[in-house]
């Protein structure tokens, strides 16, 4: 399990673990949603097909700069890479492990290399097709996206079997990062004693943006009359 620095523990295997029915009816209660999806990415940046070391737990790894802000949700790093290796060897990209560490230092793992020695010969039509693939992890939830981002790609094992004769080389990547925060259900609150007139009391209202403020009056707090609504911006 890891702690992420918003506090969130995660699991890669159980994910946020069992949720607590009860705590999760009691805080939806307090919300009226969800802030707009935001989603910021950094665009392809070629890596310059570096040859990936064998049987090497430090790899290559590359830094980046996110500048977005808000609490994130989920992270995803698209990965490129090219190979002379034949692809019908079962453990062709399988044996890469790609990492990927936050500004604030937390750690996910997003692929893990594979142990296996089995083969599954297939044609070599197959061969040296290159891998173009989208990982996904949640264990930055909460945290906030701005600063230095480190992608790390890595091939810790041996070559498992006779099969194993080609190289790997990092082509490019893309990190990707969406935002959103639950927004607090507005809270009613009566003012005894207020009245209209010519000169009627003036009031400021602070929330998220998006958030809908409804000003309501009544006389005996039994039956409400709505003034106006309006989304804070």
């Amino acid at each position: 399990w890891t702690t992420n620095a918003a506090g969130f523990h995660f699991n890669n295997n159980y994910g946020f673990g069992l949720v607590d029915a009860d705590a999760l009816t009691l805080l939806a209660a307090q919300c009226a949603g969800v802030s707009p999806l935001v989603t910021n990415t950094t665009g392809m940046i070629p890596v310059g097909n570096p040859l990936l070391p064998i049987a090497d737990t430090n790899g290559i790894t590359r830094m980046v700069t996110n500048t977005a802000t808000g609490p994130l949700e989920e992270v995803c790093v698209r990965l490129q890479v090219n190979t002379n290796k034949p692809i019908y060897c079962g453990v062709a990209y399988a044996q890469l492990q790609l990492e990927l560490i936050s500004p604030s230092g937390t750690r996910s793992l997003l692929s893990y290399p594979c142990t296996t020695t089995e083969n599954s010969h297939q044609p070599d039509t197959y061969k040296d097709l290159p891998l173009d693939w989208v990982f996904t992890s949640h264990a930055f939830w909460g945290e906030c996206a701005q600063g230095a981002w480190i992608v790390k790609l890595s091939h810790p094992n041996p070559w498992l079997d006779e099969l194993n004769d080609g190289y790997y080389y990092w082509n490019s990547f893309e990190i990707i990062t969406r935002h959103g925060q639950l927004l607090p259900a507005a809270a009613r609150l009566a003012a005894a004693g207020i009245h209209s007139g010519p000169n009627p009391p003036a009031f400021s209202v602070h929330g998220q943006p998006g958030q809908t403020i409804v000003v309501e009056q009544s006389a005996d707090l039994a039956l409400w009359t709505t003034l106006f609504t309006n989304n804070l911006s």
